[in-house]
């Protein structure tokens, strides 16, 4: 038997076993149509099925390292500020390759204003030194306040690529796109000690005290997909025909042409 956190002792011993055993024939039938999280909440008494509700713990697998090659990379920040409570800051970093997307490295922490804004630039600054035109994205809240504080994030990392998110809709719709690939098995986690914490937080989504890291995720999801890829051309005589989808990365001597996807 389970002990909950009030000392009830739970007398249930098989997965789905009702708490009530005499709940009449009618009701269970029209419980057998009850979606996974009402019935979760209805009749085992807890906010969300014990695999997950809109994530899945079995959907997670975890790799030891990034691809080599890897170059599209995201990190998107989820900010708050209050120092030792509240909401967490958390900056989740996703990087695309070859149709693939690794949750690469997540930070957070419960930290001043000041405190935060001097570990998003130092996070930038380490990303920049991993990954070619890294790009750091800070989302926008609503509101003039909102505003503000994006334009004065930006003005921090001067000298490295970053954007504000004007964020819309609800937080379940942002993140239902990266579900979707989550359960498709095209998300993997890079090995490290924030895992575990990652993992329970989405899972428990949208019931658990927490969605930082959900947010962010999505987030970072959102933005790697806008983020243009290139290639190597096959010959300069490409660029002149179709210039609009090239860019040039200036070597100091050699000019290194590329080819947008």
């Amino acid at each position: 038997m389970k002990l909950t956190s009030i000392g009830w002792c739970d007398p249930r011993t098989e997965p789905g076993e009702l708490l009530w055993t005499a709940v009449p024939q009618q009701m269970k039938q029209a419980f057998a149509n009850f979606p996974p999280r009402l019935e979760a909440g209805q009749l085992q008494q807890r906010p969300v099925p014990e695999g997950g509700a809109m994530f899945h713990r079995d959907w997670f697998k975890t790799v030891p390292e990034l691809p080599r090659g890897a170059k599209v990379a995201v990190r998107y920040w989820d900010k708050a500020a209050t120092d030792g409570g509240g909401d967490y800051s958390v900056g989740v970093l996703i990087v695309e390759y070859d149709g693939l997307w690794y949750v690469a490295d997540v930070v957070r922490g419960q930290w001043s204003t000041f405190q935060r804004n001097s570990i998003i630039r130092q996070t930038a600054q380490l990303d920049n030194q991993r990954f070619d035109n890294c790009v750091t994205v800070v989302e926008q809240e609503p509101g003039s306040g909102g505003k503000e504080s994006a334009t004065f994030t930006i003005h921090k990392l001067a000298g490295m690529r970053v954007r504000a998110d004007k964020v819309t809709g609800t937080k379940a719709a942002r993140a239902q796109p990266f579900a979707d690939q989550c359960e498709a098995g095209h998300v993997f986690l890079v090995r490290g000690k924030w895992n575990t914490r990652f993992v329970e937080e989405l899972c428990v989504f949208p019931a658990g005290d927490y969605d930082d890291q959900v947010d962010a995720s999505s987030g970072a999801f959102a933005w790697c997909l806008k983020t243009p890829k290139y290639e190597a051309p096959s010959s300069a005589t490409g660029y002149h025909n179709d210039p609009r989808r090239y860019g040039v990365l200036l070597d100091p001597s050699v000019p290194i042409w590329w080819r947008r996807n």
